[in-house]
């Protein structure tokens, strides 16, 4: 099935896109990301050519803030491409405070809202994308497709999301709306075990996520990503524990600073 009848179907109740996995080729997407990138942002300037996860997108807006003027997308799931179209969309199409509400406000339920939105977005999506999510608010309303598993139920505060975000402070947002269309962008839909022995590009940035918890062969991974030389990856560590730092010596851990001792970062350099 293509992705906008797979996507109607998990809306409508008559696909399921619950696995035994929690990632696989039909995996919700998630509004925001838990990541405190605003944490992390240092990490990502000067980078000419970037690999990075997709997921909320999120992760992708803040790299374009930064800079980086090459990026290639990748993820597991095939919706996530489509969110972050969607949202680059409306950075250039809407204000501040209507992007803010449009995918964050949980309490917001008027749809005729969101339809109205959504118009002002459209024009600015590629055919492909366009034609997805008319496909489906032309048939649900917001709040349907949002509610459903189509999306992960994840929640954020509102605090959360604009702290972790660079991109959504005020004079940040007017920048990155002038830096999204300067921006050249590949996409692929697939697991990055697989993916990284097909990508012929070199990167002097990856950002890997918090893809450490669900793949087996971290190391092995690691040593086979197509950096440049002194390129460096990023892995997103929810703890920074001793035994990482034993396993992993080729790396440096950095934890975040004193509000948040267990969380932060794991470096790893191409020599």
């Amino acid at each position: 099935m293509d992705d906008i009848t797979i996507a109607q179907q998990i809306i409508g109740n008559h696909y399921s896109n619950l696995k035994n996995t929690i990632y696989h080729n039909t995996s919700f997407i998630y509004t925001t990301s838990n990541e405190k990138m605003n944490l992390y942002q240092p990490y990502l300037q000067n980078k000419e050519k970037s690999l990075s996860i997709i997921s909320s997108g999120d992760q992708i807006l803040n790299l374009i803030l930064s800079g980086c003027k090459q990026i290639t997308g990748y993820d597991i799931s095939r919706f996530t491409k489509y969110f972050l179209e969607l949202k680059k969309a409306a950075i250039i199409s809407l204000s501040r405070e209507d992007f803010i509400h449009f995918f964050f406000d949980i309490t917001h339920t008027n749809d005729d809202w969101y339809d109205e939105i959504y118009d002002q977005i459209r024009v600015n999506l590629e055919k492909e994308d366009r034609e997805f999510w008319d496909s489906l608010i032309n048939f649900y309303d917001w709040s349907e497709i949002n509610q459903s598993t189509l999306f992960s139920s994840q929640t954020m505060s509102f605090t959360s999301i604009l702290q972790n975000n660079d991109y959504l402070k005020e004079e940040n947002y007017s920048k990155l709306k002038n830096m999204i269309s300067k921006v050249n962008y590949e996409y692929y839909i697939e697991d990055i075990q697989i993916l990284v022995s097909k990508l012929k590009n070199q990167y002097d940035f990856i950002n890997l996520s918090s893809i450490m918890y669900y793949v087996s062969h971290y190391k092995d991974l690691l040593s086979k990503l197509p950096l440049k030389e002194n390129g460096i990856a990023l892995t997103y560590l929810y703890q920074v524990k001793e035994e990482l730092m034993q396993a992993y010596p080729e790396c440096q851990m950095i934890p975040f600073d004193k509000s948040y001792p267990k969380e932060g970062i794991m470096i790893y350099i191409k020599h």
